[in-house]
């Protein structure tokens, strides 16, 4: 018996705000790592 692949879109958050905005919380949710990453291992691991 032969199964039909179903095709769907993918599941996307819709939210309110710009790509702009989302990608600064990206950054500052990274920014600590990041620091931590310098404060640990110097600037030669950024």
């Amino acid at each position: 018996m032969e199964r039909l692949l179903a095709v769907s879109s993918s599941p996307h958050i819709h939210a309110p705000q710009d790509t702009r905005t989302i990608m600064a919380w990206v950054l500052a949710a990274l920014a600590p790592a990041g620091l931590a990453g310098i404060y640990f291992f110097g600037f030669r691991a950024a």
